[in-house]
């Protein structure tokens, strides 16, 4: 798991902090760490990113689209810089997005995740 001293990085890519990462993330930072909440550098980074999908696709503004494609430039940037997509975290306790949504109907098949039934 990463170190402390690591926690604002990570907490900086779940934020979608473009400048604060690209211009202060350590030289010697290791892109495939893992965090105990976050999981992987691109694992924090896919919270802020779907989160910005969703609002360009409600609100369409030159805004959004520019949060959009910040958010796209910084994947590739980490990817650049060592992360590694194929990694997989063994254990994350964040939500990326929060619950999903309650099922839509009568005799709806739920999802089991190990117990818990959503």
């Amino acid at each position: 798991m990463t170190q402390s001293s690591d926690e604002w990085l990570f907490q900086a890519l779940h934020d979608g902090q473009l400048a604060l990462v690209k211009n202060l993330a350590p030289a010697n930072f290791n892109w495939n760490s893992l965090h105990e909440e976050f999981g992987t550098p691109l694992m924090a980074l896919v919270h802020v990113t779907i989160i910005k999908s969703q609002d360009h696709l409600n609100e369409q503004s030159q805004r959004s689209r520019l949060a959009l494609m910040s958010m796209y430039e910084l994947i590739k940037w980490c990817q650049a810089h060592g992360a590694d997509p194929r990694l997989v975290a063994p254990a994350a306790t964040a939500f990326s997005v929060g619950l999903p949504p309650s099922p839509p109907g009568k005799n709806w098949v739920m999802y089991d995740d190990h117990g818990q039934v959503w």
